[in-house]
């Protein structure tokens, strides 16, 4: 700093720092044309130009290499940087400047332009060493086990045009065999890859007609250690997708989990079973790198019934109760067995209604399995824990030890065929009971109301039942629905007056497919995989 030329007889009696000194001293480097010998050029004689000369020129210069580094050029003045031999950073090789043994900024070796490029070339290594990191992952690793009716449609969904680039199917299991794919071969599209693997009638291939394809027997437990071992090599997420209904796949959860693997399903009894095994399975996610799990097919195959829950718990609403039409083939009977009668006539039979959703697959391949109430127990076995392992001020859910085995389920099986093994002898016998359902029609029509099958949890009782109800013709679970339709009601403190409604078609494999796709896809967008749809 020096004063400039009019002031420079009074220099010596003002301070001289950039803080202290007023408006009247020159801090720059001296350079300036008007101060004096530095001055940049001279004037020439007469009308000549003004002269620059080059060796008064201020001059900027770059260390050499210093625009290949990936630190920004910028130091903040208040940043002090004590590099002990401990600290992980590079050691600069140069001498410590004068300001740096005054002041102690930059640590005992300084921090000039060498130290600047060596710091560039560590990070550098750093960012090399972690270069395949989530946030620059392009597409997820998929493998597929149960390759039914939901499970041929999960594939389909996949290998869209839409869906291919973001996801590669690596695996295909069925109940006897487990086909491999090669993941550094071409994708294949939906079709081919279903034609790869064998039925599970059949005997295990011992060879493949297509070189990306290799074949093992089924064994969930060992395709785990192979799924999780192949992910930490390729450094490529992976998802298992369980479209079974088999309670052993899903007793591989917690290991699946932990294991680094994420898990999408529309299986539901590993989270409405025994309470262990749900509470293994939360414990999982808690695992260093673990997966992450989705299971919005378990109770509303594609709609955003589990989501929705979510949401709301974790803006902070307060759910007080959840009731609804949690079974597709129960608001199917009920909404014909409800049907008004024409011309004075009787109503229809409910053997006869529940026959002919058998015959369009409406039902399980034994009617009893729906009639007995046990899927709309396990869909409010799951909304129940997910409420429970959320902070409440409201009454405490009961604990479920045995999982939907635990909850009040009224079923619909008359006594006298509650043995019956034979699903055609089921139907057959079904008619010598329907008096007794002709009765409860008649009540509710007596009230001017219609049966549901509802299930119900009402955190201000405590209460967690799921069985028929009467409900007024204008409510919405009496005028909304029709067919097969599911529809949810969430009374929350938010949705006081008027509950959130959630309704549409709740069974069927293409939309229970699209429900488990649509998990597929919020796993690889945490995974950082961009999806552009």
């Amino acid at each position: 700093m020096r004063a400039t030329l009019q002031l420079l007889s009074k220099a010596s009696r003002a301070p001289l720092t950039s803080k202290q000194g007023n408006k009247n001293y020159y801090k720059g480097t001296g350079s300036h044309p008007g101060l004096g010998s530095k001055r940049t050029g001279r004037h020439a004689v007469g009308k000549a130009p003004y002269i620059m000369m080059p060796e008064r020129m201020r001059r900027f210069v770059v260390p050499e290499g210093l625009n290949e580094t990936d630190l920004k050029p910028y130091v903040a003045a208040n940043v002090r940087f004590d590099f002990k031999n401990d600290s992980g950073w590079p050691m600069a090789n140069s001498k410590p400047t004068f300001a740096s043994k005054r002041q102690g900024l930059f640590g005992p070796n300084g921090f000039d332009g060498h130290y600047y490029l060596q710091l560039g070339e560590h990070f550098k290594g750093i960012k090399s060493e972690s270069a395949q990191t989530p946030q620059e992952m392009t597409s997820c690793a998929v493998a597929i086990v149960g390759v039914g009716l939901v499970g041929k449609q999960v594939v389909h969904q996949l290998t869209s045009p839409a869906l291919s680039p973001l996801f590669k199917i690596i695996s295909l299991t069925n109940s006897r065999h487990t086909l491999h794919l090669n993941p550094a071969a071409p994708s294949l599209d939906g079709q081919t890859l279903l034609s790869l693997l064998p039925p599970s009638s059949g005997p295990l291939p011992s060879s493949s007609a297509h070189p990306a394809a290799s074949y093992v027997a089924a064994n969930p437990t060992e395709l785990v250690k192979k799924l999780a071992a192949d992910a930490r090599h390729s450094k490529q997420h992976t998802i298992l997708i369980d479209c079974t209904s088999d309670l052993s796949v899903t007793e591989l959860y917690p290991t699946t989990i932990a294991s680094g693997l994420s898990v999408v399903t529309p299986n539901k009894k590993g989270f409405s079973s025994s309470a262990d095994l749900f509470k293994q399975i939360v414990e999982a996610q808690s695992a260093p790198n673990a997966g992450l799990v989705y299971l919005e097919a378990t109770v509303g195959a594609g709609l955003p019934i589990i989501s929705t829950l979510r949401d709301l718990l974790k803006t902070g609403d307060e759910v007080t109760k959840i009731e609804g039409v949690f079974s597709g083939t129960m608001s199917y009977i009920f909404n014909e067995f409800s049907k008004p009668a024409s011309g004075g006539s009787a109503g229809p039979k409910f053997s006869e209604i529940v026959k002919i959703a058998k015959e369009n697959g409406y039902t399980e391949p034994h009617p009893a399995d729906d009639l007995s109430g046990s899927d709309v127990a396990r869909k409010l076995t799951i909304l129940s824990r997910l409420l429970s392992i959320n902070p409440s001020s409201l009454a405490a859910l009961p604990d479920l030890p045995e999982g939907y085995a635990s909850l009040s389920t009224e079923t619909l099986i008359p006594s006298a065929l509650a043995n019956i093994a034979s699903g055609e002898e089921f139907v057959q016998k079904l008619p010598e009971h329907d008096a007794e359902f002709d009765k409860l029609r008649s009540e509710a029509e007596a009230e001017g109301k219609v049966l549901r099958y509802v299930g119900v949890i009402d955190r201000a009782s405590g209460v967690v039942k799921c069985g028929l109800e009467k409900y007024p013709a204008a409510h919405p679970f009496a005028s909304a629905l029709s067919g097969s339709d599911n529809i949810v009601a969430f009374h929350t403190k938010r949705y006081s007056q008027r509950p959130l409604i959630v309704q549409g078609a709740g069974a069927g494999a293409d939309v229970t497919a699209m429900g488990v796709v649509a998990d597929a896809i919020k796993v690889a967008e945490r995974q950082g995989v961009r999806v552009h749809l």
